[in-house]
């Protein structure tokens, strides 16, 4: 399991194991989306990925805000087609 620290390097210890911050590091939140820093980097920049929000001092990015964007990237090999109706289904010889 991934223990998500502070720039300070201190794990958060004040959050109930397997509660994810609100806000993550830039280094956690490539981590979170699986990517390096430079290619979630590129990616902020190319507006793939939401822009951070600051918190006083603080730069922070959204946890949902990375998953919606995520989930808007798109698939490998592209969207999968759904068949036609006009298409044969297997099952329709069952019936």
């Amino acid at each position: 399991m991934t223990v998500f620290t502070p720039a300070g390097g201190m794990p958060f210890s004040h959050l109930p194991q397997g509660i994810l911050p609100l806000g993550l590091t830039r280094e956690q939140a490539a981590e979170f989306i699986g990517v390096s820093v430079s290619t979630f980097d590129r990616m902020v920049e190319a507006g793939e990925m939401p822009r951070p929000r600051k918190a006083r001092g603080c730069v922070r990015w959204d946890v949902t805000e990375l998953v919606e964007a995520f989930r808007k990237l798109p698939r490998q090999g592209g969207e999968v087609r759904k068949p036609s109706d006009d298409e044969d289904d297997e099952w329709k010889v069952v019936a």
